[in-house]
């Protein structure tokens, strides 16, 4: 075996040293490890139970579909699945916002009332996969207010895309037609506890991990006689014990300094 080779071996076995010493690092931490992850977990959840305000959302969907008793043909159902993405447009044109403002007199918690942006930051409109439906959620803290607004907005917007934009006046002409009603919510939709929980855990963890990690590596200090070979390549020819007398007062130099 050549030099490189055995330098290569030398190398390969100090990086597996390396790896083994960090594991043996991190499994002595284990305590401040798993310590430092329950409290960011709990750090979490405490900020979600009493800091943040839950908020519930409520789902109305429409169907572009227009009401007749004959089938429709391929050219009419490609016609509608295009219109489908104008509609998910003009949903969110002011003239359907503003006019739901204006309806249930909706306002901020400063007594003013809410702006169009204001509204669509509050809604999501989406279309539903592979269908010619869309769905409206909007999010509230108050359930019941979700639901209504969610309500009017599926019902100015039906008013606004069959009339204005499609100028139709009769219900076997509409476009646009209600295929669920807005719903209730029982339970918020956020925050989600259970799941922030756990990523806090988890980053807490990582990052308990990463400077008991970086502050033993920082740590170029030489503690044993292994350390020397490792480091300097030196073979250290023996080993004088410390005497209890010694080790005592290393001690007390150690708790003097950390007191002054």
């Amino acid at each position: 075996m050549d030099n490189t080779q055995v330098q290569q071996q030398r190398e390969d076995d100090a990086s597996e040293i390396d790896l083994l010493e960090l594991v043996r690092v991190l499994w002595s931490n284990a305590l401040i490890i798993a310590t430092g992850a329950i409290l960011v977990a709990l750090l979490v959840y405490v900020f979600e139970s009493f800091f943040v305000t839950p908020q519930y959302t409520s789902t109305a969907k429409l169907l572009v579909l227009k009401n007749q008793s004959e089938g429709l043909n391929y050219t009419e159902v490609q016609l509608f699945t295009q219109l489908t993405n104008d509609c998910v447009e003009l949903i969110q044109v002011r003239e359907v916002t503003e006019k739901t403002i204006k309806d249930l007199n909706l306002r901020n918690d400063d007594g003013e009332l809410l702006t169009h942006e204001d509204l669509l930051d509050k809604m999501s409109v989406s279309k539903i996969s592979d269908t010619r439906m869309i769905s409206i959620s909007v999010k509230d803290s108050d359930p019941v207010m979700a639901q209504k607004i969610a309500a009017q907005i599926m019902d100015n917007a039906m008013d606004h895309i069959n009339k204005t934009v499609f100028g139709t006046t009769g219900e076997e002409d509409k476009v646009v037609n209600k295929a669920e009603a807005a719903n209730a919510p029982e339970n918020p939709s956020s925050p989600h506890k259970f799941r922030d929980t756990v990523i806090g855990g988890v980053a807490g963890f990582v990052i308990v991990s990463a400077i008991i990690i970086a502050v033993h590596l920082m740590d170029n200090t030489i503690k044993t006689s292994d350390d020397i070979e490792k480091y300097l390549g030196l073979s250290a020819l023996g080993v004088i014990p410390i005497s209890e007398e010694e080790a005592n007062a290393k001690t007390k130099k150690k708790k003097a300094r950390a007191k002054g």
